[in-house]
């Protein structure tokens, strides 16, 4: 493997992008996750892979750290996480609450087929797959019957 030396630029030394200073005069390749790095070849100050940036050895928002200096993006439903994509400590969007670090659909909505939190009919306070098949029912709709909610009389 060629090591690449310093650039003597004015009176600093420096090493092209996707190398580090290993000591004078020779220069390390970086990671190939890293389009920059420092001390190491795996302490990325700038990813290769522009979804995978750290911002002042953070991860950018939506993106958690999956480990050397490696950003992971979350799932749709967390606009934060830790640990792994689906371990929400914020979420995305309306309507969603956090329970066991998961996005949940608050009461009253449920989640469609594209992730989003969609309202219940108005008879239903809790809903699943569609807005009409219910679980509970609000107000004077409390006789349910396969999953549908009918006015008492």
């Amino acid at each position: 493997m060629p090591q690449h030396q310093l650039l003597i630029s004015g009176n600093s030394c420096n090493c092209d992008n996707g190398y580090y200073d290993r000591g004078f005069p020779i220069c390390g390749k970086c990671d190939t996750q890293c389009s920059k790095c420092v001390t190491n070849s795996y302490t990325c100050t700038e990813c290769a892979d522009v979804n995978r940036i750290l911002v002042d050895n953070q991860c950018q928002y939506g993106y958690f750290d999956s480990g050397a200096a490696i950003c992971d993006q979350c799932i749709y439903k967390c606009s934060k996480c830790v640990f792994s994509s689906t371990f929400c400590t914020e979420c995305n969007g309306l309507h969603r609450n956090i329970s066991d670090n998961s996005c949940e659909c608050i009461d009253g909505y449920f989640e469609d087929s594209y992730q989003d939190c969609q309202q219940c009919d108005y008879k239903c306070s809790k809903c699943v797959n569609t807005s009409t098949y219910c679980t509970e029912c609000n107000g004077l709709h409390r006789n349910i019957s396969d999953n549908q909610c009918n006015q008492l009389y």
